[in-house]
């Protein structure tokens, strides 16, 4: 599905943020990219996609390498939904109908109003539908957004910090929604996020990122007490709870 192999990146020839960055996902699969403030997990999934440009290395989604395709193309395979989002005077319904536009030829056609009106329903925003954007809270914003990116239908969703603005409710609501629809629509998911046990609920492949490299990547075992010790320098007890995997904290 996506292949990643010796991505580096810097800002200036000093400010090295990336470096050998490489992995693999398949479809269905929820990728977690943990690791702390400034570790290069943001940037890293911009890389991925061209929004920035790597120095080095190659990605690959379904056999075709993204440097060689165009933006059009590009759209059609990865979607990407940032942490902060801009609001504007469109209503809830044209913006996640712009997410059809790497489709669209001249004009939306029936195909592309349906699987709007789809996403909507999925993701629990057909109320909304004739809203403004600009009249939305920051995380009804956010659930617009990636309401957008599935229009896309990508094969590779990267989302950064997508629980940033919402609220306990809607945290787990989302990532239960974007789970859902990553194994019944085969999408690979990569999620930038900080919550580790939002991460241990919703997603099944671990990547920590500690000075600009991958320090470990798996499944659920890699999230363990001495890896999170390493990573962020604090020390927690992986608990059992509720039959729930769960990050503890161990602080005075």
């Amino acid at each position: 599905m996506i292949n990643v192999k010796d991505l580096n990146f810097s800002y200036g020839k000093s400010c090295r943020v990336l470096s050998q960055i490489a992995f693999e996902a398949n479809e269905g699969q929820c990728i977690a990219v943990l690791g702390n403030n400034g570790a290069g997990k943001s940037t890293m999934i911009k890389c991925l996609n061209r929004i920035l440009q790597p120095q080095e290395g190659t990605v690959v989604v379904n056999g075709r390498d993204i440097q060689r395709l165009k933006r059009q193309k590009i759209a059609q395979d990865m979607a990407y939904v940032a942490q902060q989002n801009e609001s504007a005077q469109f209503t809830v319904y044209d913006a996640v109908l712009l997410g059809r536009k790497p489709y669209i030829k001249l004009n939306p056609t029936e195909e592309d109003h349906k699987i709007t009106k789809d996403i909507l329903k999925r993701m629990g925003l057909e109320s909304f539908s004739l809203r403004y954007l600009d009249e939305l809270s920051g995380g009804e914003l956010q659930k617009v957004m990636l309401a957008r990116a599935l229009a896309q239908q990508p094969k590779v969703l990267m989302l950064d910090e997508p629980t940033s603005n919402l609220d306990l409710k809607n945290q787990y609501e989302v990532l239960r929604i974007i789970r859902d629809i990553a194994i019944e629509d085969r999408i690979c998911v990569i999620i930038v996020i900080h919550d580790l046990n939002l991460a241990l609920r919703y997603c099944d492949r671990f990547m920590f990122i500690k000075d600009s490299s991958v320090y470990s990547l798996g499944d659920i075992n890699t999230v363990n007490s001495e890896t999170i010790s390493e990573v962020y320098g604090m020390n927690v007890a992986i608990e059992n709870i509720r039959g729930y995997q769960t990050v503890v904290p161990i602080c005075g």
